[in-house]
């Protein structure tokens, strides 16, 4: 290569590097605006939630809800069906079928529960019975049972109880508080279970007497013998 040519190529290759460096100079004094951007893209992620995060916490807040009520619903759905098959055994009374005496009415004994019962028991006592014009009283005197045990009671059969006074006045009887109390072992249970009911007797107008239930088992009361 001639001295000529050489000289030709370096002062290319220096014209060159040259241009190089003036535009690497030229693009490192530009300032740097993507980074900004990017800042203030991520400060603006940080103001507002994206709708991803708000469907988030909205699902969140239902799963939550759902739970709460799940453990609320349970114990009562629990209590209810209890309740439901709990017994339900009430008694009814009817007029006499002699006026004069008050204790011919005839008493009826209802399996309304959704269960059947059996053994059934039923016992009746007198708290104070009252005849006025005789002077004659009596207390906590237990009645004559002319019901046998009964085998069971199947859910809406009725039983007629009848309450006998053992004792015969000469004068009518003027006042009159009794107390039943039945005693049963309802279907699936092997334990047994009992119902005490009071009815007071009331002397109507026209002299017909009545028997009304009254509350028995908050007020105070002689035991069932």
């Amino acid at each position: 290569m001639s001295s000529k040519k050489l000289k030709e190529w370096r002062a290319a290759v220096e014209r060159r590097l040259s241009e190089l460096e003036h535009a690497f100079r030229s693009r490192s004094s530009k300032p740097n605006y993507t980074t900004n951007t990017s800042a203030q893209e991520v400060q603006g992620h940080q103001e507002v939630p994206s709708k991803s995060t708000a469907a988030n916490l909205w699902m969140t807040s239902l799963k939550y809800f759902g739970i709460t009520i799940s453990l609320v619903a349970t114990p009562l759905g629990i209590v209810t069906g209890y309740l439901a098959l709990v017994p339900k055994i009430s008694i009814s009374q009817n007029l006499p079928l002699a006026p004069a005496d008050p204790f011919s009415a005839p008493f009826v004994v209802s399996n309304d529960g959704p269960l059947g019962i059996n053994n059934v028991r039923i016992f009746c006592q007198a708290i104070k019975v009252r005849a006025e014009a005789q002077n004659f009283q009596a207390e906590s005197l237990k009645m004559q049972n002319f019901i046998p045990p009964i085998s069971g009671m199947e859910a809406g059969e009725k039983l007629s109880a009848p309450c006998w006074f053992p004792i015969h006045t000469r004068e009518p009887i003027t006042e009159a508080d009794i107390a039943f109390r039945i005693t049963f072992r309802p279907d699936f249970v092997p334990w047994e279970a009992k119902r005490e009911f009071r009815f007071v007797m009331t002397v109507g107008a026209e002299g017909k007497t009545y028997w009304y239930p009254e509350p028995y088992t908050r007020i105070p009361h002689p035991p069932f013998p």
